[in-house]
This record gives C-alpha cells, sequence and structure tokens, in this order.
C-alpha cells in the first residue's frame, strides 16, 4: 500500500509495522528473545532485549495482559547472573543488558 510508506524517509511507517507486529508478537518474543536464551552470549541476549524493547512500541496496550509471563520471564532472564565463565569477560555487555531490561520493564508497565 501507497499509504504504508513514510513519504519523508521512505521506510514502512509506524502504523504499518504496528499493524505486522502485533498480531506476531509472541511468535517474534519466542523465537527473537527467548529461543535458546541460555545458550546466547552477554551480546546475544543484549540484542535480544534490546528487540523486546523496541517490539513493546507496537503492542496495543490492551494486549499486554497477555503477554505478561512471557515479558517478565524475558526480563527476569536477563537480570540473572552470566550462564558461564566467559560470559564474564562480557561483563560491560551484562552490565548494558541488565539496564535495557530494567527499562523495558518499565516502558512495559507504562
Amino acid at each position: 500500500k501507497h499509504d504504508s510508506i513514510d513519504s519523508t524517509s521512505g521506510l514502512p511507517s509506524i502504523k504499518s509495522a504496528a499493524s505486522w507486529v502485533a498480531p506476531n508478537f509472541m511468535y517474534l518474543l519466542v523465537n527473537i528473545v527467548l529461543y535458546k536464551w541460555h545458550t546466547k552470549s552477554n551480546r546475544e541476549r543484549f540484542q535480544s532485549i534490546k528487540c523486546l524493547k523496541e517490539m513493546l512500541r507496537f503492542l496495543p496496550s490492551q494486549d499486554s495482559p497477555r503477554y505478561m509471563p512471557q515479558i517478565m520471564s524475558a526480563v527476569n532472564n536477563a537480570m540473572t547472573s552470566p550462564s558461564s565463565p566467559s560470559d564474564l569477560l562480557d561483563s560491560d555487555y551484562f552490565s548494558k543488558l541488565c539496564l535495557v531490561a530494567v527499562t523495558t520493564l518499565f516502558d512495559f508497565i507504562k
């Protein structure tokens, strides 16, 4: 559709993105954020939580309660200690991961 493209940037509009993300939210949450969480490095976990944070922008507020257990699980996973000694080398990413997890939870609640 022509109206789904932002005339300024040439990219899909926010409305268009929201109309796609909202009905596919659970699929995206499971496959991008939660899938194989415990085998991801802190860098990969950081990227996953950043994706969740951005996905929440497109989730209609009336749909939020039904995803609460999965979102809380993702945030809880992010807040746990690094899973392996090699992850300790990524301690900077772990700090960033915790920060993004807390701000993601804040965004979800408001």
